[in-house]
């Protein structure tokens, strides 16, 4: 991800009518993707050997738990910055209500970390 105000690009909405993850079901890496994007294949070399993918696994179980307490860390952040949201809608032309994104950001954190660990712990 960017900048912090770029933080959202990590949820779905890329501006520029660029959108990723647009499903919190969406493998980062490697999902079978056979594009020829060098990204895609760079990353695909890795998951082909079982040793890496056993490696991947377990630092996944390891740090989980950390990546898990990202939800408490969004919701202070949201808070915390609910003042600066209200200065934010009268700067800038749009319909968002702040509560509402950051309960978004909330649910697709959740559902994105059930869903890798359920691919993640296939391997």
């Amino acid at each position: 991800m960017g900048p912090l105000w770029d933080f959202d690009w990590g949820f779905g909405s890329g501006g520029d009518n660029q959108d990723y993850f647009h499903s919190s079901k969406s493998m980062l890496f490697y999902n079978g993707n056979t594009s020829s994007d060098i990204g895609i294949r760079f990353f695909t070399q890795f998951f082909k050997d079982p040793e890496f993918r056993a490696a991947y696994k377990k630092r996944w179980n390891e740090v989980k738990g950390l990546i898990a307490d990202m939800d408490n860390f969004v919701q202070e952040k949201g808070d915390y910055l609910q003042k600066s949201a209200v200065e934010n809608k009268e700067a800038w032309t749009h319909n968002l209500d702040h509560a509402e994104q950051i309960s978004k950001m909330r649910t697709w954190l959740k559902e994105r970390i059930a869903y890798l660990d359920t691919q993640i712990n296939k391997f």
